[in-house]
């Protein structure tokens, strides 16, 4: 009797963690935010606010965030993390301001 609620047990705690691999995590966008800050500040990079619930899962995540430039426009930045981690970025137009456009690096962790 105690080997099947061994194997019972077992077995729960199996679909209990498959389930829980399944779901994404969330990041919270305002850490990711100073992150991306720090790393874009040397560019005139004043201020950075992002989705404030970024949900990455298996394949990655896709978030958006705006960032403040010196002369005050503002820049719609749509991030895209693959599975290791690795950013990449799109730029749309900058509103407001002088119409300075924060430079596309090539790879964004190498600031």
């Amino acid at each position: 009797m105690r080997s099947l609620a061994a194997v019972g047990f077992i077995g729960a705690v199996a679909v209990l963690g498959v389930g829980l691999a399944r779901r994404p995590t969330i990041a919270d966008g305002e850490v990711m935010a100073a992150d991306l800050l720090a790393q874009l500040r040397p560019h005139g990079v004043t201020a950075m606010a992002c989705d404030p619930r970024i949900p990455i899962d298996r394949r990655g995540a896709v978030f958006r965030c705006s960032a403040t430039l010196e002369g005050g426009e503002i820049q719609r930045i749509e991030y895209t993390m693959d599975r290791t981690g690795q950013l990449t970025s799109r730029l749309a137009p900058a509103t407001g301001g002088q119409r300075r456009q924060i430079p596309a690096p090539a790879d964004p962790w190498a600031n």
